[in-house]
């Protein structure tokens, strides 16, 4: 890194707040950084690893400049462009006296907008989840051919469903069609029989 890189680093450093009371915006973000580097500083302990993410003007470089002075740890800045294949990782990791290890990462708890959720709120039963998933699925389907609301997953049961429904009316009503004719004649068959029945034993008065 050149001289005239430093320096504008330098600059650029003493412009940003160094602290989380001077930094506007991104609330939440802040807030659950607080309890981060609460927690860390009265452990005595190192920060897990932070990624923000977003486009510029966020404050993304601000909020890291931030944690590394409330934890009263160095700050590395480097760029993405500098680094562009595995081999400049490893030396930027190497002049930051970083060495790689292999570890297990345990995740006990986790924190979002103030609220910590224990280990085992944080299991999912995949099949399960499935299950819901494709039961909601189903029940939703069913209400929108109940509503008749048209997507198109449902469409075909809910022609299906109205072509039905006229069909009943036209047989109730005795009107005739091509689709119909047959279910108003047997009706109409079955009603006559049942009045010839009734009418067997009839004497008129």
């Amino acid at each position: 890194m050149n001289e005239n890189t430093d320096k504008e680093q330098e600059i650029d450093k003493a412009l940003r707040p160094l602290s989380f009371s001077d930094f506007i915006g991104q609330d939440s973000i802040v807030k659950n950084l607080k309890v981060f580097v609460e927690a860390c500083n009265q452990r005595e302990d190192a920060l897990d690893h932070t990624l923000f993410h977003g486009p510029p003007g966020l404050g993304k470089t601000t909020l890291a400049h931030i944690l590394a002075n409330e934890l009263n740890v160095g700050l590395k800045v480097t760029s993405g462009p500098v680094i562009d294949k595995p081999g400049d990782l490893a030396g930027l990791l190497t002049k930051l006296d970083i060495k790689a290890i292999e570890a297990g990462i345990v995740l006990n708890a986790a924190l979002e907008d103030g609220l910590v959720y224990q280990e085992q709120e944080m299991i999912i039963d995949v099949e399960k989840f499935r299950n819901d998933l494709a039961q909601a699925h189903q029940e939703a389907v069913s209400l929108s051919i109940e509503a008749a609301y048209i997507t198109a997953d449902n469409i075909e049961q809910i022609l299906a469903k109205a072509a039905q429904s006229a069909r009943s009316v036209s047989t109730e009503a005795g009107y005739l069609t091509e689709d119909t004719k047959e279910q108003v004649l047997q009706k109409a068959h079955g009603q006559a029989q049942g009045v010839a029945s009734k009418a067997k034993d009839y004497t008129p008065a």
